[in-house]
């Protein structure tokens, strides 16, 4: 190959590639103006309807997902769930709180593991027990709670288990 043709291939070779982009760049803009007169006229239209259009701040946005994230620390994961260790844990909360069990069970259902704990005790007992649950800023689910008031304090029959976030 003589070297006017490669230089012809050369030439020949950026002119298809400035072509290319400049369609490229024609058919963007093409796009992105009816893009935006779609958008135009999907506002217009949720005017009309009485909504108000509000634009929200990049700080807002950071807040709201830092926000995001501290809730989802709230939630166990699966790797934290311990049946065995989880019941340990709370029994252990319920005896430093003067709190006498009279059973307690692991209950599976549908992949959810649940504790079912019967205690009785003073009532002071089982609400510190209860706020130290609260304290520790995790979620916990308690798909059934019942106390019952007796003559020298409370009994109460609960199903704890963890929140998990889906």
């Amino acid at each position: 190959m003589n070297r006017d043709r490669k230089i012809l291939l050369i030439i020949l070779f950026f002119t298809v590639i400035s072509s290319l982009s400049f369609l490229n760049i024609f058919i963007l803009k093409e796009r992105r103006s009816h893009t935006l007169n779609r958008l135009t006229v999907v506002e217009k239209n949720y005017e009309k309807l009485g909504g108000t259009i509000r634009r929200v701040p990049e700080d807002e946005i950071r807040f709201l997902k830092e926000q995001i994230e501290v809730e989802k620390g709230r939630f166990f994961s699966e790797e934290e769930m311990d049946p065995y260790k989880f019941g340990l844990e709370i029994k252990g909360l319920l005896e430093n709180r003067s709190m006498t069990i009279i059973s307690y069970k692991t209950i599976e259902l549908e992949d959810i593991y649940l504790i079912e704990f019967t205690v009785t005790g003073s009532s002071t007992g089982f609400f510190r027990f209860l706020k130290t649950l609260y304290d520790r800023q995790l979620y916990y689910h308690f798909p059934y709670f019942s106390i019952k008031n007796e003559k020298y304090g409370i009994s109460s029959t609960f199903r704890i288990g963890y929140s998990l976030y889906e």
